[in-house]
């Protein structure tokens, strides 16, 4: 992890040594500072929806291109990981309990990304408006603990069934777009709003210890919403 980081800041911080000799250059590294909230959807495997927050630093490089920004961002996403030992894993009688049939067995997971972005932005309405479009590429980390259920055998009152299920991954690639509206409203201070689509080239391994089954989760799309505010430092 710690070769990543210096990898993706050696990339910004050769970028800004570039930037020097564009005519816009103000002699400053990090210019504005961010923090975004939102909820991304997904399709039900790995998860229906994910609560996300993220702070990020910007620098401007109008001196390559009027209205182009790059970002260093970290992004903190949590999610329930919905019903495993169906979805992924496919056992029978785990999906539906006896006791309750509308209850599913949602294990919890997290994730971690570290990111740089582009960021082109348009004029728009008045100069307290502006549209944004941009890309970006991050390095994510899936964390998640055991999920371990025991109830009733569906078939047995007198046995009871178990799922002890594991998760192993590693790291994943997140790549991005994202587009949306900016508002200055106080001399410094921008509100924001946009929609963005990821994608996660995942690679867990999903193990239940007790039937010896196992899976696989592959890549998985997200779309989701965000609100943010940012703060220009040196305006």
């Amino acid at each position: 992890m710690k070769n990543i980081i210096f990898f993706i800041f050696t990339i910004i911080l050769g970028a800004n040594s570039v930037a020097i000799a564009g005519e816009d250059y103000r002699g400053r590294f990090i210019e504005t500072v961010g923090v975004r909230g939102g909820i991304a959807l997904g399709d039900g495997e790995p998860s229906n929806d994910a609560n996300q927050g993220e702070i990020y630093v910007r620098r401007n490089f109008n001196g390559f291109m009027e209205g182009l920004n790059g970002d260093v961002y970290f992004t903190y996403s949590t999610f329930d990981f919905e019903n495993p030992a169906s979805t992924v894993l496919g056992l029978p009688g785990v999906q539906t309990p006896p006791n309750d049939p509308t209850k599913v067995y949602d294990a919890t997971g997290t994730i971690y990304e570290l990111g740089i972005r582009a960021e082109k932005v348009f004029p728009a309405f008045n100069k307290r408006f502006e549209w944004f479009v941009a890309g970006g590429l991050g390095i994510g980390r899936y964390s998640a603990g055991t999920l371990t259920k025991t109830f009733p055998d569906d078939n047995n009152a007198a046995t009871t069934d178990s799922i002890n299920i594991s998760v192993k991954s590693g790291y994943e690639f997140v790549p991005r777009v994202e587009a949306g509206m900016r508002y200055e409203f106080f001399d410094g201070w921008t509100g924001e709003f946009g929609i963005k689509e990821t994608y996660h080239t995942a690679g867990w391994e999903v193990t239940d210890s007790v039937s010896g089954t196992t899976g696989k989760v592959s890549g998985y799309d997200e779309f989701g919403v965000f609100l943010g505010i940012q703060y220009d430092i040196f305006k």
